[in-house]
C-alpha cells in the first residue's frame, strides 16, 4: 500500500487510531524446497525516510539491535494533534522523560496507552521543551481536543551465525530448547 495514503487515513482517524506500526517484512532465511531463500533488501532507513517525507512522522527515539547496534531495530514517531491534524512532534528529549516517569511509577516501559487523548493544561508543564512549545502556540491547541499518535517501523529479527539479532529489550524473546529465540517469529521457526 502506499505510505502516504495509509498515513493521511490514519491521521485523520488520530482519535480512534493511537498506535501505527509498519513491520518490514523479511523472510527467514532458510532454503528448501517449498521456501526458497530471499534476501529481504529494504532497510529500515529508507522507511523512515518514506514515512517523513508523508509528514506524519518524525523520529523521536529509537531501540537498537543487541548486536548490529548500527541499524535500529524499531524507531518511534510520537505526534500530538486535533482529531484530523497534526499540530507538532515530540523530540527524542521528551519521549525520554515521558518513558521515564512511567517507568517510574509503573515499573515498565509505555508501548501504548488505553487513551490518547492529551490535556492542554498537561502539556502546560512541559512548556519549556521546544517541541511541546511549537504545538501549544498553535491555535487549534487552545480549544480543541488533543490526542496523541505513535507511529512504530520495526524492522524485526536477522539471523546470524550465532543465532538472532534480538531487538534490544526485546519484549518477547523466550527460550526455545537451549536458545533465546524472538517469539514474534516463533511460530515460522517452529514450521521450518
Amino acid at each position: 500500500a502506499d505510505i502516504s495514503k495509509s498515513n493521511a487515513f490514519f491521521v485523520r482517524n488520530r482519535d480512534v487510531i493511537n498506535l501505527v506500526v509498519y513491520t518490514l517484512y523479511r523472510e527467514i532465511g532458510w532454503k528448501t524446497e517449498n521456501h526458497p531463500e530471499i534476501t529481504a533488501n529494504l532497510k529500515i532507513d529508507e522507511v523512515v525516510n518514506a514515512q517523513i517525507a508523508t509528514k506524519a512522522f518524525y523520529p523521536a527515539s529509537y531501540l537498537p539491535g543487541v548486536n548490529r547496534t548500527s541499524e535500529s531495530a524499531w524507531i518511534f514517531s510520537y505526534s500530538i494533534g486535533t482529531e484530523n491534524k497534526i499540530l507538532g512532534f515530540l523530540d527524542g528529549r521528551v519521549s525520554k522523560l515521558i518513558h521515564s516517569r512511567y517507568f517510574d511509577k509503573k515499573g515498565r516501559y509505555l508501548f501504548i496507552s488505553r487513551s490518547n487523548k492529551i490535556h492542554f493544561r498537561g502539556l502546560l508543564k512541559l512548556l519549556f521543551y521546544k517541541s511541546i512549545a511549537k504545538v501549544l502556540i498553535h491555535p487549534k491547541a487552545w480549544f480543541n481536543k488533543l490526542y496523541f499518535q505513535t507511529f512504530l517501523v520495526i524492522r524485526g529479527p536477522v539471523k546470524n551465525a550465532d543465532g538472532w539479532d534480538l531487538c534490544d529489550g526485546c519484549p518477547d524473546a523466550i527460550f526455545d530448547g537451549d536458545k533465546l529465540q524472538p517469539s514474534c517469529i516463533l511460530s515460522e521457526l517452529e514450521k521450518n
